[in-house]
């Protein structure tokens, strides 16, 4: 779903970009080889520039905007996740994310090849910001109240920051079945890979009772999710407690359900 008209100039550039660094000098590269790699024909490059001499030229301009400085493609990012949010993805344009990234739409397209591209950076920064081990230890839980009572507040704390960006991510990968297998081999499967480790070895332990650890991580990651969602779009409306409030019944509720115990009662959650 590349923006059309105002991607092809940027993709010709792109591509004769892709060949200076393969080949290390312009009289190494034809203009036919331009269009093979940029995915069009030598009448539509002629179009953009008038000669060879013209595109290298513009090359030789675009290299000195610091596309490749580390950092470049985090700065990126960064403002994504600033725009997509408020516009959605349909709404926002390649070009307003390089003009909100403070760079030319080139050195985005030199990072990324689409907005669907873009967006599974985003989902990926965002996961990133998680500290899976601390998360999901991979040893038995010696005193599963205190570890809830500790993980809850910061797993809230991360999807408060990230809500915005969830809607948006569950419905391009929800139209878009390549882009879901894509974001499963590269996020969610760490993610979800530590979490089910996690459920399976408490039960192992005889920490937790037997049950599909799946399921689980499911359950505990999506009512934090919920809370943070209504918290966004009816948090006036509907009368919530705060996050810390909040991570101490989730704590209780993951562990201990809503069923009546009897305070004799010490079977194992």
């Amino acid at each position: 779903m590349t923006d059309h008209g105002e991607g092809r100039q940027v993709q010709i550039l792109l591509a004769a970009r892709e060949l200076l660094a393969e080949r290390g000098l312009p009289t190494a590269i034809s203009v036919q080889d331009v269009a093979v790699r940029a995915g069009t024909t030598k009448v539509t490059v002629y179009r953009y520039f008038p000669s060879k001499e013209a595109l290298f030229a513009e090359v030789a301009a675009s290299l000195g905007d610091g596309s490749d400085l580390p950092g470049r493609r985090d700065q990126i990012v960064a403002a994504a996740l600033r725009v997509v949010p408020r516009y959605g993805l349909h709404g926002v344009t390649m070009e307003r994310i390089a003009e909100e990234a403070g760079v030319s739409p080139a050195t985005l397209y030199w990072h990324f090849k689409n907005k669907e591209d873009v967006l599974l950076a985003m989902v990926e920064q965002m996961i990133g910001q998680m500290d899976i081990a601390g998360i999901f230890p991979p040893e038995p839980l010696e005193d599963a109240d205190a570890f809830m009572q500790a993980v809850v507040p910061p797993v809230i704390r991360l999807l408060e920051e990230r809500v915005n960006l969830m809607p948006i991510a569950m419905a391009e990968l929800t139209t878009h079945p390549e882009l879901a297998a894509v974001a499963y081999s590269r996020v969610f499967a760490r993610v979800w890979g530590a979490a089910i480790a996690f459920m399976a070895k408490q039960t192992e332990a005889g920490v937790f009772r037997p049950g599909h650890p799946f399921l689980r991580m499911q359950a505990f990651i999506g009512m934090l999710l919920m809370y943070s969602l209504a918290r966004r779009n009816f948090g006036s409306l509907v009368d919530l407690p705060p996050p810390a409030e909040a991570a101490a019944e989730f704590a209780d509720l993951f562990l201990h359900g809503v069923v009546a115990q009897d305070p004799g009662d010490t079977t194992h959650v």
